[in-house]
């Protein structure tokens, strides 16, 4: 079985081959905190089936375990290299500072690696990495 998360939602808008769609609140956001459908209480996603979808019907999307896999990374991977960079740099490009002057760069670099990927990430993508999987009636 493959690891994936589903939502449900109701259609808004149909744009060429992807749908707006309204996400049901539930556990689901509430463990996502809304992070995809905060910009405005939707979520993009892609008709790859070619399902017949039509504005106001309820529908099941997800994101494939790859998708999973690809949000964690985006989200942990910044502020760890951030913080190591940060921490090596220091030590590299001044030896006589001590460990806590070091680890206080690292830090910093890692909140300004986390916020420049939060801006960055932002931006709406085509998708979202969502995908309509069925109908609901």
């Amino acid at each position: 079985m493959k690891a994936h998360m589903t939502e449900t939602g109701k259609i808004r808008e149909i744009r060429g081959n992807f749908a707006v769609i309204e996400a049901d609140k539930g556990a689901a956001c509430f463990g996502c905190m809304n992070v995809e459908c905060k910009k405005g209480g939707f979520i993009t996603a892609e008709n790859a089936l070619a399902l017949p979808l039509k504005k106001g019907q309820k529908v099941e999307v997800s994101v494939k375990g790859a998708g999973l896999f690809r949000q964690t990374i985006t989200a942990i991977l910044p502020p760890i290299l951030g913080f190591t960079g940060g921490y090596i740099f220091t030590r590299i490009a001044f030896p006589a500072s001590s460990q806590n002057t070091a680890a206080m760069v690292g830090i910093a670099l890692l909140f300004a690696a986390s916020f420049g990927f939060y801006k960055i990430k932002r931006r709406p993508s085509a998708a979202g990495g969502y995908t309509v999987t069925r109908i609901i009636k």
